[in-house]
């Protein structure tokens, strides 16, 4: 979670900002947390179709605050 907010950081400070948004959350939520996600080893070769259709429903499913 602290390398989730700290890469949210990041790139709203390369965006000129200096507060975080929930769009900086999203952008690096993939990169940041998927490869923490393990999947049965039936699944894993398809990680790199199933861990992007994870995030989106993630978000899909939680409201932005």
């Amino acid at each position: 979670m602290a390398m989730l907010v700290r890469a949210a950081k990041v790139r709203a400070w390369l965006e000129g900002r200096d507060m975080v948004l929930p769009d900086d959350i999203r952008a690096v939520f993939y990169e940041t947390v998927a490869h923490r996600i393990l999947l049965d080893p039936l699944y894993a070769m398809q990680q790199e179709y199933l861990l992007p259709a994870l995030c989106d429903t993630i978000f899909q499913h939680i409201a932005t605050p």
